[in-house]
């Protein structure tokens, strides 16, 4: 192939989450990464599945046009479906990447043309380069960790593509990669390293600045341990961010970011408007699955949450059902500590072996995986066969804590709940921002009672 052959590069990001109100929940961050990397004399396109039903635009691709996908686990089949559609109308390449790329090369080797794994940083431009000499080959592996200062700064003409604060409801953004945890269940690590990596704080700035994004959501692995293991560094992040006109943003933590009042005070004057904490069981018997030794001790996790909400930063609960000492009665005894605290909003998922964890590993190990789809897989279906209980009687307490939780009349509770931690004047925005949060958790339980040809049709409280 050469530089005369290519029409223009599509990059396509599969959808699952559909429109809510009119919008898609959350821009395709990598893809704009990545599309960046593209010369400018090359057109470059992003198509996401979740904006539009993109078979029309597939049947007009022909072989002219490279075609890259990127992809987790729950959506790896939609990612092969698009593929097909693509050789179909005559596309010559098919570039696939993405976490289950990276995991799980072997499962998309025999129907992508390439494969990308690893972050691509380094890999992408080269990628393109040999498809420009026609040199390309049929594996790019990233072996190394990119330094975070100055990889891939998103491109004028990918924002204006975009367009992301009109067509979705959360930007995306990153300031750290990498976590030191090493939980069993977690894929992060695999794909992102150990080590964290940190974004110089005014390549942060000018990007929040030059996309003009008021809110966002990070997709960093853990940024809340940053702000004990690089304080100095998450205190110059803070003061930058106070500077900026920005309506809030959120992240995942974990309970440790509670014994740096000092920082919680500059994170709340930095905007910061809510924390997704990973409690994951109030079962102490998981903790060695769970890699911390604070884990499953319900004492601790309320002193987080209040610690945190005197800061005026809200907390997001999120929880994971399925470890091996977990029964019907943990899912049970988890409800009615949701319900007595003070939680903003809540994440309730069922324990998921994705490729290459090693959870994955000791169930396979054990003869526990069942055969089921990767759609399966995401974190809403039981895949495995729990320890002690049936995966009939997983499932019916997952649906049961579920519908208690996401019942309206449970989520608007929280939502005015919360209202008393905050002035008057962010009321409203405060009480719209846990209340979508849980609706965006409801709507990924309806999935599992979709595909399982059960679909809840009655909510009930209690």
């Amino acid at each position: 192939m050469t530089e005369l052959d290519i029409n223009r590069l599509v990059l396509i990001h599969p959808g699952r989450e559909g429109l809510f109100m009119g919008r898609a929940p959350g821009a395709p961050y990598t893809l704009m990464r990545l599309a960046s990397l593209v010369p400018p004399e090359i057109p470059v396109e992003i198509w996401d599945e979740n904006l539009e039903c993109l078979d029309p635009k597939l049947q007009g691709l022909g072989p002219n046009d490279l075609v890259g996908i990127t992809s987790k686990t729950l959506a790896i089949e939609s990612a092969q479906r698009i593929a097909g559609l693509a050789h179909a109308a005559g596309v010559q390449t098919v570039i696939v990447g993405g976490v289950h790329a990276t995991v799980a090369p072997e499962d998309v080797m025999p129907w992508a043309d390439v494969v990308v794994t690893g972050e691509a940083y380094s890999t992408w431009p080269q990628l393109i380069r040999d498809c420009l000499n026609d040199r390309l080959q049929p594996h790019y592996h990233d072996t190394t960790w990119a330094d975070l200062a100055g990889v891939a700064p998103i491109s004028d003409r990918v924002i204006r593509m975009v367009d992301e604060n009109r067509r979705y409801w959360t930007p995306m953004m990153e300031i750290t990669r990498g976590c030191p945890r090493n939980c069993s269940f977690c894929s992060a690590v695999r794909v992102s390293g150990q080590r964290m990596r940190l974004r110089p704080v005014e390549e942060v700035v000018e990007e929040i600045q030059r996309r003009k994004i008021r809110r966002f959501f990070l997709t960093d692995d853990n940024f809340g341990l940053a702000m004990r293991t690089n304080p100095e560094y998450i205190e110059g992040v803070f003061k930058a961010l106070a500077a900026l006109p920005l309506q809030g943003w959120t992240t995942q933590a974990e309970m440790s970011m509670s014994q740096r009042p000092d920082l919680l005070d500059l994170a709340r004057r930095a905007h910061l408007d809510k924390v997704f904490l990973g409690f994951e069981s109030i079962n102490p018997e998981n903790r060695h699955e769970l890699g911390g030794k604070s884990k499953g001790l319900i004492a601790q996790y309320r002193e987080a949450i209040q610690t945190i909400h005197a800061h005026g930063i809200g907390v997001v609960g999120l929880f994971v059902f399925g470890f091996d000492h977990d029964t019907p009665q943990t899912l049970v005894d988890t409800w009615d500590f949701i319900r007595e605290s003070e939680l903003d909003s809540v994440g309730m998922t069922v324990l998921t072996p994705f490729p290459a964890t090693p959870l994955r590993a000791q169930l396979d190990a054990e003869g526990r995986l069942l055969d089921r789809g990767w759609r399966y897989y995401d974190t809403a279906h039981v895949t495995f066969q729990p320890k002690l209980m049936t995966v009939a009687e997983l499932e019916a307490a997952y649906d049961d804590i579920c519908r208690k939780a996401y019942a309206p009349r449970q989520m608007v509770r929280r939502s005015v709940r919360a209202l008393r931690r905050h002035p008057v004047a962010q009321m409203p925005r405060k009480t719209f921002g846990s209340f979508s949060t849980d609706i965006g958790y409801r709507r990924a339980f309806a999935w599992r009672n979709v595909q399982g040809g059960r679909l809840l049709n009655a909510w009930t409280g209690s």
